[in-house]
């Protein structure tokens, strides 16, 4: 075993324990009878239903166990959808910080959104099945209760967090459980699983401490294990599905997440999700009363209840579309003896933060431990022949780069086409939306969500000089179409001018990777997340600016990207006249 893998094996273990730690030593255990804050006026208290019991005949000795707390929205309506929250714990007595709060179930309440918060037997007295029996006997309670209390039978959602996101997986992938009650996983209006866990078979153990849990819940017997986890019977037909996982959450939760997912969609499940939640520990994805929390704006689009506003709607969209999107990187793999396998270092790691900016969370889907890439040369002379020393690429956004390749060969340049597990690198995209297309114009149409993909990208195993390789993301989102060779320079023009000038147009501000100027034909663009195809806030010619906007552009970016809500590409002090005077001068000789 090496250096990296037995520092990485103990870091999850001391995080596991610490969580171990952390759930059995809380100093506020459950009371029979929770308190319920009165938030609400009093003629509201009677919409709060506690300790229903949803199994008959109820045994006295678990009448704080087999029971579930009922809150209705204020006016009934027939309407009204059921969230059935499945907490979490490890399948044992759940800590206070596994429970939704007051607060959280009100965020709902207030939406018109019925909350069924369950309880049911718990390890180590009662080990599987007692837990996932009970969670399906609470759900056929609840269907035939719906007429009594309010709620509409279908627009039914099961929300597991945790050990409650097995509960919830489990129960509509092994259908004897709702099969006993004549229930089926297709009458749900959807399942959204929050930092959940679909193998508890022994060699998804990774520590002591996460071993002695799925014991105390499951015991030993293999066989066992292997019906209980979810992962072993994946099939199609399933209602919509979200997983949901934390930015900061358990060692190994956000890429389990992912790949079942990916099993998930291979056996035919095209509705099934998966997101990484920003600013989220394991625990703080259920405290839904936080106002920055968007567990709670992609949990109401999912459940077309309210949108929790129209960008986290149009991202939960868009996010579907890019589970299989219509770009790929897997024509790449065509010839498989030209790929090869590399380990992910720091630097490399750095080059996807580069892309991901503010979004690199979404990152933690992904073990990052290996990458797959062509050598750039052998690619080109597969594909194109010896057409000569210079290459220029362009991407989806239409950002072109100019490259020498005598000059590249010293820092050996590769064709990123894989990461980990994943041949299709443009699954791993950012959303965004701008707040205006240009700074002087006025917007004449809604602007939609863009989209800026990661998918192939050229990469250098050798480190290059700083002054060297493009800081713009001209690198990135490429395809098997955008590389071309050619034998003359097309940065000719360039070189004459004053050196200053080089890398503003070059590897520094990359003017002509986005604008048109002297011969130079770049336009580049942002990307219609739904569409795919271009809009709005076009690079224009240089030359046809308004002098205004272009000495605003050159001496005064940040403000005016501040104005479109993108990231600025400010120039250096020396630059930034003699480009401006360039720029004027060629606009004043045009015809």
């Amino acid at each position: 075993m090496n250096k990296k893998t037995i520092i990485i094996l103990t870091t999850i273990a001391i995080a596991l324990l610490l969580a171990f730690v952390f759930y059995k030593n809380s100093t506020k255990p459950i009371p029979e009878k929770p308190e319920i804050k009165n938030t609400k006026p009093a003629q509201q208290s009677q919409k709060l239903f506690l300790n229903l019991p949803y199994t008959q005949p109820v045994e006295s000795a678990l009448s704080n166990k087999q029971t579930l707390d009922l809150h209705l929205p204020n006016k009934k309506s027939a309407e009204a959808p059921l969230l059935v929250y499945i907490p979490g714990g490890f399948w044992s007595d759940p800590d206070q910080g596994f429970l939704l709060t007051q607060e959280s179930i009100k965020q709902l309440t207030d939406r018109g959104i019925a909350v069924a918060h369950l309880r049911f037997r718990s390890a180590p007295d009662h080990k599987h099945p007692a837990q996932i029996n009970d969670v399906a006997e609470a759900l056929s309670f609840l269907v035939s209760q719906a007429g009594y209390y309010g709620y509409n039978t279908e627009k039914i959602y099961l929300v597991g967090h945790s050990s409650g996101g097995h509960l919830a997986s489990l129960l509509v992938q092994d259908t004897q459980y709702m099969g006993r009650y004549n229930l089926l996983p297709q009458q749900l209006a959807g399942v959204v699983i929050i930092s959940g866990i679909f193998d508890v078979t022994e060699t998804s153990v990774i520590s002591p401490q996460q071993g002695e849990l799925y014991n105390k819940a499951f015991g030993p017997d293999a066989e066992i294990r292997k019906m209980a986890s979810p992962r072993n019977h994946i099939k199609d037909q399933l209602p919509p599905m979200l997983f949901l996982s934390a930015e900061q959450d358990l060692p190994g939760f956000s890429v389990n997440a992912r790949k079942y997912v990916d099993e998930l969609r291979q056996a035919g499940n095209a509705q099934a999700y998966h997101h990484v939640m920003s600013r989220n520990t394991h625990l703080s994805t259920i405290l839904l009363n936080q106002e920055d929390n968007p567990v709670l704006r992609y949990l109401l689009s999912f459940m077309n209840v309210d949108s929790g506003g129209e960008f986290f709607h149009k991202r939960l969209l868009a996010r579907r579309l890019w589970h299989e999107p219509s770009l790929t990187t897997e024509d790449f793999w065509q010839q498989p003896s030209i790929v090869k396998p590399f380990t992910v270092d720091e630097r490399f790691a750095q080059s996807l933060v580069r892309l991901f900016q503010g979004n690199s969370y979404m990152l933690n889907a992904w073990p990052l431990e290996q990458f797959h890439a062509i050598d750039l040369y052998e690619y080109l002379d597969k594909t194109q022949g010896d057409k000569g020393q210079y290459l220029i690429t362009n991407n989806i956004r239409d950002e072109h780069m100019y490259l020498d390749l005598e000059k590249l060969k010293p820092y050996k340049p590769v064709i990123v086409v894989g990461l980990d597990d994943e041949k299709n690198l443009f699954k791993l995209a950012v959303f965004y939306q701008t707040r205006r297309e240009y700074s002087w114009l006025a917007d004449t149409q809604p602007r939609p969500l863009s989209v800026r993909p990661l998918g192939a990208f050229i990469y250098f195993l050798n480190p290059p000089p700083d002054d060297f390789i493009p800081r713009h993301l001209s690198l990135y989102s490429l395809t098997s179409k955008s590389f071309t060779r050619s034998q003359q320079d097309p940065l000719a023009w360039l070189w004459p001018l004053p050196k200053v000038l080089h890398p503003a147009f070059t590897y520094e501000n990359g003017c002509v990777s986005c604008h048109a100027f002297k011969g130079m034909t770049a336009q580049s663009h942002h990307t219609n997340a739904m569409t795919l195809k271009p809009h709005g806030g076009f690079a224009r010619p240089l030359v046809s600016y308004p002098p205004e906007v272009w000495k605003e552009f050159v001496f005064n970016q940040k403000a005016v990207a501040a104005q479109i809500g993108v990231v600025a590409n400010s120039m250096r002090e020396e630059v930034q006249q003699p480009l401006y005077d360039l720029v004027n001068e060629a606009r004043e000789k045009q015809p």
